[in-house]
């Protein structure tokens, strides 16, 4: 029968959008205002290296894309955070308000990520942009399913990806590409 808990624990492990949903349902208001343009965000600096021709175009994106990227993660962790210690404190109100603060910082993260996109050169990276954005996306979805406990670890997915277009390391600050 161990095989049969461990499937039982399984399904009953909520899903972050089951969860956000739970605490919305309960028809408490995110009412907060979004904080101004960049607060609390420090962006990490471009890449030293200065090569030239399509090279230089890559290394700017990829500047580019580390500073959305590590921004963006650091915002959506913020939040991330606020709602599992609401849930785990049991306060369904703060638990909401941080779940939608969440949200809305993937759709922003995606959103910034889109913007590049149109601007990159390089095929392989427009598509890991493209990738990540859409990754973003549907974490932010109602629909989406993903077990709380693995919402932070599929963020790894991002950092793979840009890793193997902007080389191993680059994924910024402190961020190895876990997951």
């Amino acid at each position: 029968m161990v095989n049969g808990e461990a499937r039982t624990a399984a399904a009953r492990r909520p899903t972050a959008r089951a969860l956000l949903a739970a605490l919305l349902s309960l028809g408490v208001s995110a009412g907060c205002a979004d904080p101004p343009s960049g607060a609390g965000r420090t962006p990490v600096p471009a890449p030293a290296a200065r090569p030239t021709g399509a090279a230089a175009d890559t290394a700017s994106a990829c500047g580019r894309l580390l500073n959305i990227n590590f921004a963006g993660r650091r915002a959506f962790e913020a939040q991330w955070s606020k709602v599992l210690a609401a849930v785990a404190a049991g306060d369904e109100a703060a638990g909401a308000k941080a779940g939608e603060a969440a949200r809305r910082e993937l759709l922003s993260w995606a959103a910034a990520l889109d913007g590049l996109a149109v601007d990159a050169a390089d095929p392989a990276l427009r598509r890991a942009v493209v990738e990540s954005s859409a990754l973003l996306t549907r974490l932010a979805a109602d629909e989406d399913r993903t077990p709380v406990d693995r919402v932070l670890p599929r963020l790894g997915e991002i950092d793979r990806a840009y890793a193997s277009v902007c080389g191993p390391g680059e994924t910024g600050p402190g961020e190895t590409g876990r997951g």
